[in-house]
């Protein structure tokens, strides 16, 4: 390679040589081989004026005045009046290896070059992130494809994926979701381009690229989409059948998903559950925490805010089920009542995997998840006659018109069951 062959014909030279400063930063990932390519072909030239032309179209003139010494066979850098009275410099010069300034133009013009890429552009840079953090954790690629999916079929090759990331601004989102509308959209997917855009902008936060994520900060309440098909939930029967079926496992996501049938509760509150939450005596758990998708702990629920913390009543069958999980000794550390592997939180797609082994073994052909059991508690209140402001208390809910759905399908169920009370009189 040229550039083994000039870096031993200038070892004696050049000890700390550019081009064995880029090459280590090369292979290390800090640089692509092309920008390698790029440099090293301006140095092996030994043109100082094509080398401060490469830092002049990129716009890093003025932090850069450089001159090589050659008796100390380093660059000597000139530094710029303003930072010579910011910093009350008493030299107009300081020395730094060719290391350093190789290091300090590749992180500026790293910065320069992420200022012009469109949103496609860090959506492909974010999709081996994604994948690499999955597998890290050894979970599902299931969701990872779902927002592959949902990102190309909606956002990739628009006006909003073609423009520049870091000049993206709300009123952007605002153009991008009111588009979306036109094309009959329902909720469900306009909350998974909301998700799927949220993981990029935190990645694009992570790199420095933005400090703000304006998908985050995006509300989607403004926006009228095509409603959802609802999904038929299990009968009284189904529950009963796959209760005993999870009992039957004596596993720990055997009795995560039974006592699931019987809470109210968001699959990542059931991961949180501490005992000193759970108020035996008095038939009350007390869910103030949650677990999010990367596996940390947080103080809040889902809601990110004190509104979201909520009382749920402990049922005979939920009793029944939390004391043999008491017996069983599971968890434990921390409190907590449910720990996997290497005290590890429990993963949502085991207990999703769970519930669908267990809908093939019992011949329920409906494709249930962990969500379900809390729409078949939803629907259940409703048809009870819990008040709207009774439910978003009870369910931990932020606005009114998830409680107003299920209180729009229990008088829909009971006005069916009357036409069949009819027919059958």
């Amino acid at each position: 390679m040229k550039t083994e062959k000039y870096m031993q014909n200038n070892a004696q030279n050049t000890p700390d040589s550019v081009l064995s400063s880029l090459l280590e930063m090369q292979e290390c990932g800090t640089i692509s081989k092309e920008e390698f390519e790029t440099v090293e072909a301006i140095i092996m030239k030994g043109k100082k004026d094509e080398i401060k032309k490469l830092f002049k179209d990129n716009g890093l003139e003025d932090k850069f005045k450089f001159l090589y010494c050659e008796s100390d066979k380093r660059y000597k850098l000139r530094v710029p009046v303003s930072l010579r009275e910011k910093y009350n410099l008493k030299s107009e010069y300081k020395y730094k290896s060719e290391k350093e300034i190789i290091e300090e133009f590749f992180s500026d013009y790293h910065q320069l070059k992420l200022k012009n890429l469109t949103l496609d552009e860090v959506y492909e840079m974010w999709k081996p992130v994604r994948v690499k953090k999955i597998q890290q954790r050894d979970r599902s690629m299931h969701t990872a494809k779902k927002n592959f999916e949902v990102y190309e079929a909606l956002v990739k090759g628009t006006d909003f994926g073609n423009k520049a990331f870091a000049k993206i601004r709300y009123q952007d989102f605002e153009e991008f979701y009111s588009d979306c509308e036109g094309k009959h959209i329902t909720k469900s997917r306009a909350n998974e381009i909301k998700t799927t855009l949220n993981l990029i902008w935190e990645y694009a936060k992570s790199i420095g690229l933005v400090d703000i994520n304006y998908s985050k900060e995006f509300y989607l309440t403004d926006f009228k989409f095509t409603p959802k098909k609802v999904k038929p939930i299990k009968t009284p029967e189904e529950r009963e059948r796959l209760i005993e079926y999870y009992l039957a496992l004596d596993t720990l996501y055997g009795y995560v998903c039974a006592l699931m049938e019987c809470l109210n509760l968001r699959i990542c509150e059931v991961k949180a559950l501490k005992w000193g939450e759970v108020f035996l005596d008095d038939l009350i758990i007390y869910v103030t925490h949650m677990v999010d998708h990367e596996g940390h702990y947080r103080e809040y629920t889902k809601n990110h805010d004190d509104e979201g913390a909520h009382c749920v009543p402990i049922s005979p069958r939920a009793l029944e089920i939390l004391n043999i999980i008491k017996s069983k000794n599971y968890g434990f550390k921390d409190d907590f009542i449910f720990l996997g592997k290497n005290d590890n939180f429990i993963l949502t797609y085991e207990v999703n995997k769970t519930i669908h082994k267990a809908c093939k073994a019992l011949g329920i052909k409906k494709n249930f998840t962990t969500h379900d059991c809390r729409r078949y508690a939803a629907t259940n209140a409703a048809l009870e006659g819990m008040t709207t402001p009774a439910m978003q208390m009870a369910f931990g809910w932020k606005d009114r018109e998830t409680a107003e759905k299920y209180i729009q399908i229990a008088a829909a169920t009971k006005e069916h069951q009357k036409v069949l009370v009819n027919v059958l009189n």
